[in-house]
């Protein structure tokens, strides 16, 4: 996460990103502790309107080419952006946006 190329997309803004890097999955989830975890993909079943976002709330998405596990989504649930038309129209970082923002206007309304 050190790359040029890493720190020049975050621009002015890299020095203020709390960046938590996981060594595997395990760390991941011992990090959370007791936090609620919201997944966000394709093969959710809610949208992500009806998530009820709250302070402190850990966002999880996959990764770009193949998302979040199977297993997992089937374990703990995950919500999902609609799409429309037979492709996919949201790339990762859009996606993200969209969910930050509504969690932002669910937790902090006063923004909006």
């Amino acid at each position: 996460m050190d790359a040029k190329t890493v720190r020049r997309a975050g621009l002015d803004y890299w020095r203020q990103v709390d960046l938590r890097e996981h060594a595997n999955e395990d760390a991941f989830w011992s990090w959370v502790g007791d936090r609620t975890v919201h997944l966000f993909s394709k093969r959710g079943g809610s949208s992500f309107a009806q998530c009820p976002f709250a302070s402190g709330d850990v966002l999880l998405f996959g990764c770009e080419t193949v998302g979040l596990p199977r297993d997992l989504i089937e374990a703990r649930g995950a919500y999902r952006i609609p799409m429309t038309g037979p492709t996919r129209s949201l790339n990762l970082s859009n996606a993200v946006a969209v969910i930050a923002y509504q969690a932002l206007l669910t937790v902090q309304p006063e923004l909006f």
